[in-house]
């Protein structure tokens, strides 16, 4: 999904419980990013994520991605406030990373 910047895309996705810890996550985050440079050109793309989905954020941070934002309270979800993290990787970063 396209973001209101240009050239940048934000992802998202959801993975049964009864498949985790299987490295189908990582697998098919890391084509839809590898998909997402190579074929529609972005510049960046990033992920908004729950702070308290520590699953969501080891897997943006094996994909190479870093932590950009931290915000406090910022999305209304299940009668309470949460907080987020916004972790993101620019096309430059993930070549160099394919390389290695």
């Amino acid at each position: 999904m396209t973001a209101d910047m240009k050239d940048t895309f934000e992802i998202g996705y959801v993975f049964h419980p009864q498949y985790a810890r299987q490295g189908f996550a990582f697998e098919a985050i890391s084509a839809i990013i590898e998909e997402v440079f190579t074929h529609f050109n972005a510049h960046r793309v990033y992920a908004n994520l729950d702070t308290r989905n520590i699953a969501s954020k080891k897997l943006c941070e094996k994909l190479g991605m870093r932590q950009e934002a931290y915000f406090i309270e910022d999305y209304w979800s299940k009668n309470e406030w949460t907080n987020s993290y916004i972790y993101g990787i620019l096309k430059k970063e993930w070549l160099k990373k394919k390389k290695l």
